[in-house]
């Protein structure tokens, strides 16, 4: 994986944080939403581990270069993140929409159990 393929996942999983629920109280969409939600969470969870992987590697090689070595530990820290910017944001993104998928899923078993407690009052 490059990092444009990183970039295209993380992309693909910040589209499924926009899915909207039409009716709450439909128990089968929010099923169908639920089983989308649960497969791009794998994907999810992948790209956090590629992205730290980027992110590691390329403060690997700043920190080879011996680039900022005659600087303090504390300044050197941070002119490394500097440096590895792009990196960083991409595993920043990645963890939180990672994230805010879980809390979505979440929400949607609440309303799924919801759902199905209007439905057998109903009854």
């Amino acid at each position: 994986m490059n990092i444009e393929q990183l970039k295209q996942n993380i992309d693909e999983v910040k589209k499924y944080l926009s899915l909207s629920i039409n009716d709450p109280t439909n128990g089968n969409e929010l099923v169908g939403i639920l089983s989308e939600l649960m497969t791009i969470q794998s994907l999810s969870a992948d790209t956090i581990a590629r992205a730290e992987s980027f992110m590691n590697n390329e403060f690997a090689k700043v920190i080879e270069s011996g680039k900022y070595s005659e600087v303090s530990a504390t300044e050197r820290k941070h002119l490394i993140q500097r440096d590895c910017g792009m990196y960083v944001e991409l595993y920043n993104r990645a963890v939180n929409y990672n994230k805010e998928i879980h809390y979505k899923i979440e929400s949607i078993r609440t309303l799924i159990s919801n759902a199905k407690e209007l439905l057998r009052q109903n009854l």
